[in-house]
This record gives C-alpha cells, structure tokens and sequence, in this order.
C-alpha cells in the first residue's frame, strides 16, 4: 500500500497460492486470482519473475478473468467435506476385510445378514473373537427383528473358527470404532460452519456426539 499498490493478481498453482492469499487478504487489496489456462504466456524462458511480469501487464489492461474464491466459512467447509471421504472409505475396507475374514473360518454371515456389522451381527462378531464357537449361543445374540431364522443363523455360524480368524476381526473392529468417532467430530464441525454460512452460529456450540 505505501507504494500505492491497490490491486494484487495471482496465478492458481496448486495450493501454494493459498497461504499467501490468506495473508494479503486481511488488508485492503482487491485480490484477483487467475486460471493458470487462461494467463498463459507466450512461449519462451519461463521463471517466476517473468510470470509476475505478465500477469502484472494483463492486471494493468483488466486482461484477468477473476477466478471464484468462496470465503473462509465456505473453504472450510469444503475441507471438511473432503477430508470426510477418506475414512469413509477406510471403514468400508475394514468392512470387507471382517467379511474375508469370516470367509475364510466358513462363517457365511452375510448370506443372511445385510449389515455384517449391525447390532446382530457387531454381536455375534465380537462372541466369536472372546471365544464362543457354539452356533446356537452365538444365533441367540441375533436382535428379535431380524429377518433370518434360527436355523439359517446357525448353518451360516458353523465353522472353523482359528485365534488367527478372532484376531483379525478384533483388529479392524477398532479401526471400524476410532473411524466412527473421526466421522462423528467430522459431521459436528462441518453442521458448526454450516450454521455460521446459514447465520444462525451459536457462541455456546455443543461438542461432538458420537
């Protein structure tokens, strides 16, 4: 500003223009970010000083076609939405690899349950791995409102069950656990910058539910 600079261009590359643009942002500059498509210089030796040259020059000529920015609320909320996925993806994983698992000890639970690790079948999944081999003990965990009878249960529960086959399941039911509460902190933050974008943020937001 003490050089009389009111306007400031920057070309999008990666995320390395972001810090620098939160920065400038807390002053009075008008920020402009261009598509590195659209500022393309002609061809020739190519270095940051040059590609500050030119997009000064197509500054000066209001050449720059002013890419969209959403404000911080928006930004954030975008993160957090994005960073969701990845342990979405991380829990169906470990899903499957609970259903190999069974598999291979000729458990055929999900022949007759939908959700291997609904209340019925969380329940039956963690009889097996403290040790309970019985299949009528263990189709006795089954919740009064599942579908599948006694006698499927109890052929689908017969099997050859190793400390190998309680391990492993024991295992990715905590991941399964602590990707749960990753998603839970997840949904509270994003519905909290939901609720400052929609203007009805509260100063005594509860915590995470899980």
């Amino acid at each position: 500003m003490q050089n009389g600079c009111t306007h400031i261009a920057m070309e999008a590359t990666g995320i390395y223009w972001k810090p620098v643009w939160h920065i400038l942002a807390d002053g009075e500059f008008q920020l402009v970010l261009a598509n590195s498509a659209h500022v393309k210089n002609v061809l020739g030796r190519k270095t940051d000083v040059n590609d500050a040259t030119w997009l000064a020059e197509l500054s000066a000529h209001g050449l720059i076609r002013a890419s969209f920015v959403p404000n911080t609320h928006t930004q954030e909320l975008r993160t957090l939405m994005r960073t969701r996925k990845q342990p979405v993806r991380e829990k169906a994983s470990h899903i499957l690899r609970v259903q190999k698992t069974l598999e291979d000890a000729n458990i055929k639970l999900d022949s007759v349950i939908t959700d291997v690790l609904g209340m019925s079948g969380r329940a039956m999944i963690e009889a097996l791995i403290a040790g309970e081999s019985d299949p009528t003990k263990l189709a006795s965990l089954a919740n009064y409102r599942l579908k599948a009878s006694q006698q499927n249960l109890r052929e689908a529960l017969r099997g050859r069950v190793t400390t190998h086959h309680r391990f492993l399941p024991c295992l990715h039911l905590n991941q399964i656990d602590a990707l749960d509460v990753a998603v839970a902190m997840n949904r509270w933050a994003s519905r909290s910058r939901h609720r400052a974008l929609s203007g009805r943020s509260r100063t005594d937001i509860d915590g995470p539910r899980y």
